[in-house]
């Protein structure tokens, strides 16, 4: 009879739980998930520009936190490429107005500060478009395509910097932050950045689509209790900075965005001062008088559910993604008279809970971003006339096959 040594038969386990299989479902799997956080669809709406969030390696790289790469993939058949992927952080991607070129903030070789990029839906290497004193925080292109508005840190203080290597490098709680700063500038650099003066601390803007004006969400601090509570929304002259209009929602404020004519803003805010969520969808005039502020009107009241995004089909037309319950919906709401009439369902989603809404120029194509309990955020595009959103990227495609077999074993 065939002995076998007690020892090997004791090791036998552990060298069986040592190895780890790509068709399993581990710890370091979870860990490693890749997913999409925002997507942006072009405005011919042929491609979607899209930030992956790449984990770091557990135990082989450096902590930190995951890498943000930006990748385009063409709505036709789904390929996609990275165009700026690596030890990266992209975010605020947007188009050119002509669909030629992607702008994106990224901090790059030897920027001191986050920058202001653009590259070649072509190919090619990404050039510095805008550098100011401070981090850009955020911006949005001009609709000539030839300028942008910037939302960005103070510049640091030369004497503050000489203390710090002096050993002063105490913090006070809530007392060191200062405000952002208000820029404008061209993307050729032809003419040299101007600051906007502004009395707050500017956390979003949006150049108007049809003149000069500014649409800011601010708060009087820099304060998280402010950015929390006390958003607020101003309509600026673009070349002054002088404040034309204001627009006070009641508590939290979410999304804010121009009517392609210009006239409306809408925004998505909280119900009250009490509301725990910004899921109300509302309207305000962009103009009126500067001493009387303006009060949103909700256009759906008591709607039973949360809008999470929206984006202006035309300038009497907002599609919108709702989570109602359990459900995410994709519906279109007429507006008249400052109202919107009954939604019109385009897709009942059922399957993805879709967290992002991007449209293309005509309105006619939609891209998402979504996620299921099978999977994290992934690209997803609607075009008119089909019934539900299709998925176009697949992140983790080890994370089906491992799912695919801890399912073979449960029910085995």
């Amino acid at each position: 009879m065939l002995q076998i040594p007690a020892l090997f038969l004791a090791f036998l386990p552990l060298a069986s739980a040592s190895e780890v299989r790509s068709d399993t479902f581990t710890p370091e799997l979870v860990a490693g998930l890749r997913s999409v956080t925002a997507a942006v669809l072009a405005p011919d709406g042929a491609h979607v520009a899209y930030v992956l969030s790449v984990p770091r390696r557990a135990g082989v790289d450096e902590d930190g936190g995951a890498w943000a790469e930006l990748h385009v993939l063409a709505v036709a058949d789904g390929r996609s490429r990275a165009f700026v992927a690596g030890q990266v952080n992209v975010s605020g991607v947007a188009w050119t107005s002509d669909g030629r070129e992607l702008a994106f903030l990224a901090k790059r070789g030897g920027d001191q500060e986050t920058a202001l990029y653009l590259i070649p839906l072509e190919g090619g290497e990404a050039r510095r478009a805008l550098a100011l004193g401070g981090a850009i925080d955020s911006f949005d292109l001009a609709p000539d395509g030839k300028g942008v508005v910037c939302i960005a840190a103070p510049a640091k203080s030369k004497a503050r910097e000489a203390l710090k290597k002096q050993g002063f490098q105490q913090e006070i709680y809530e007392e060191d932050q200062e405000p952002n700063e208000l820029w404008i500038a061209t993307l050729d650099a032809s003419v040299a950045p101007r600051k906007l003066p502004f009395a707050g601390h500017p956390r979003e803007v949006h150049w108007s689509p049809v003149d000069e004006r500014l649409l800011l969400a601010w708060t009087p601090t820099t304060l998280v209790d402010d950015e929390y509570m006390r958003k607020r929304v101003a309509v600026l002259d673009g070349e002054s900075g002088a404040v034309l209009a204001r627009i006070e929602n009641p508590g939290k404020l979410g999304e804010i965005g121009w009517s392609p004519d210009g006239t409306t803003v809408a925004l998505s805010a909280a119900a009250d001062l009490h509301d725990p969520s910004p899921g109300r969808v509302c309207l305000a005039s962009a103009s009126g008088d500067v001493a009387a502020k303006i009060v949103p009107a909700e256009l759906v009241p008591l709607f039973e559910g949360d809008f999470v995004d929206f984006a202006w089909q035309s300038s009497d037309a907002l599609l919108v993604v709702t989570h109602v319950g359990l459900g995410c919906r994709f519906e279109k709401l007429e507006l008249e008279g400052g109202r919107a009439q009954a939604a019109r369902i385009l897709a009942d989603v059922g399957g993805p809970i879709l967290t992002s809404l991007s449209l293309s120029g005509d309105g006619q194509s939609a891209a998402f971003v979504g996620n299921t309990p099978a999977h994290p955020g992934e690209v997803f595009a609607l075009r008119h006339g089909e019934h539900a959103p299709r998925r176009l990227t697949d992140s983790n495609p080890e994370l089906a096959v491992a799912q695919g077999e801890h399912l073979a074993r449960v029910r085995g």
